[in-house]
């Protein structure tokens, strides 16, 4: 989405749960193939957070993190996110989006515009 060599940046998906199938929504989710289980399914779909390590492994050689989680009142995004940065010696900068979907767009393109108003 920003391309930038001195910036890097990760994805930490979400897991849908759908009977027997699970869907990992990210870039190579096949949405049509999803929602044709959940109208087949009688059940609940269900979804699950990344866990601690989905986001420290996504850490690598940057000395300075900043995850933008969605709202920690919907999902355990945002304490998954604090226990990685926790288990990291690395500056960590957990933010709770408070919301969902653009929202979180908007907050790490106003993240990035700091970022490199710091002329990393």
């Amino acid at each position: 989405y920003i391309v930038d060599e001195n910036v890097g940046f990760d994805v930490a998906p979400l897991t849908i749960r759908i009977g027997d199938n699970e869907y990992v929504d990210d870039e190579k989710i096949n949405v049509n193939e999803m929602l044709d289980d959940m109208n087949a399914f009688k059940g609940r779909p269900t979804s699950a957070c990344p866990s601690p390590y989905d986001y420290f492994s996504r850490f690598g050689d940057a000395e300075e993190i900043f995850i933008v989680t969605i709202s920690k009142k919907l999902s355990g995004s945002f304490n998954s996110a604090v226990v990685a940065g926790q288990q990291s010696d690395k500056k960590v900068h957990v933010i709770d989006s408070k919301a969902t979907g653009g929202t979180l767009i908007l907050i790490a393109e106003k993240l990035y515009e700091l970022m490199h108003s710091r002329k990393l």
